[in-house]
């Protein structure tokens, strides 16, 4: 018995993560998503008791949909996710992972929750998420994408204003099922064209592309070229920064002495150019470590452009 039950499980994750069959929507939503290239998405999923085991598989395998229309990287979408029932659990944040397969294997292994329903506790302990995720990529868009098939236990209204306010992340909301309170929904999303319901968690394969097709719409394209700098000029400083660091290769950084530094996934990511964009904390500055711009404490060695160089090496080049 045991053996069919597993069995049941692989065949319903495999269903649910078949794409939908609407071969025109598929390719267009395709298209928008892959072009534009930054973006933070994060997914609130109710993982409460009134959802059965393999409905909760096909709003995990929703989610895998979803990130598998983007381009997954540190510099281009990145994919937190946060399951809550009366109970919140982050699953993983937008600087966990790096690539698509890990996002997916994490989506697939959450366990559900179960218990109640307690959707404006949730919001609230996603704010900070999303905070930290705004200030490591200024800038960039945030999403939230909610999932719920029913009403809140806990008022909704003041948490999803504060989450917007303090993030500026673009709410969209899914109800599913009968129980789904299209008012709290509202309120939720707070704007109704963000409001999607479905009768069952089946439907939610239907109305994907539709999903994918609206928030990539919302997404801007990003311009990758650098900026043109002229050779007898250097990067701006601002009276409040530190002084600019400019991108790869170059080592107009404060940093100390160079050396190698492992990555690190607590560090923030900052702009190629810093100055006055650099939005590392006012006790950090933003450095090439070799590989990405990221803030230090000034305390951390770093390899600049992949080579040992003193920190100085530019003002005497310069000099």
């Amino acid at each position: 018995m045991k053996a069919i039950g597993i069995l049941f499980t692989v065949l319903s994750l495999w269903i649910g993560l078949c794409p939908a069959t609407d071969s025109t929507n598929s390719t267009n939503s395709t298209t928008q998503c892959t072009t534009k290239q930054e973006a933070i998405l994060v997914f609130l999923q109710d993982g409460s008791g009134s959802i059965w085991p393999q409905d909760f598989n096909k709003s995990k395998a929703f989610a895998v949909n979803i990130t598998q229309h983007f381009q997954i990287g540190r510099n281009n979408v990145q994919v937190g996710c946060v399951q809550f029932s009366d109970v919140v659990e982050v699953e993983f944040t937008p600087v966990t992972y790096d690539d698509a397969n890990s996002i997916t294997s994490a989506i697939m292994n959450m366990v559900q929750l179960k218990q109640g329903t307690k959707t404006g506790k949730a919001l609230n302990a996603t704010i900070p998420i999303l905070q930290q995720a705004a200030a490591s990529r200024p800038g960039v868009p945030i999403f939230l994408l909610v999932t719920t098939d029913g009403a809140s236990q806990d008022d909704v209204r003041e948490p999803a204003e504060n989450l917007r306010n303090t993030t500026n992340a673009i709410v969209y909301c899914i109800g599913v099922g009968t129980e789904a309170n299209q008012t709290e929904l509202n309120l939720i999303a707070g704007n109704k064209s963000r409001v999607f319901t479905v009768g069952s968690f089946d439907g939610l394969k239907d109305i994907q592309n539709t999903v994918m097709k609206q928030m990539c719409s919302e997404v801007p394209v990003q311009n990758n070229s650098p900026p043109a700098v002229s050779k007898d000029s250097t990067p701006a400083v601002s009276k409040d920064s530190t002084p600019a660091v400019s991108n790869k290769g170059n080592d107009n950084c404060e940093c100390p002495v160079c050396k190698k530094v492992p990555k690190q996934k607590t560090f923030f990511a900052c702009y190629d150019m810093c100055g006055e964009q650099n939005k590392c904390p006012p006790d950090q500055k933003c450095c090439f470590d070799g590989q990405y711009n990221r803030c230090f404490t000034g305390k951390e060695k770093v390899c600049l452009g992949g080579e040992v160089k003193p920190a100085n090496a530019n003002a005497k080049a310069s000099g």
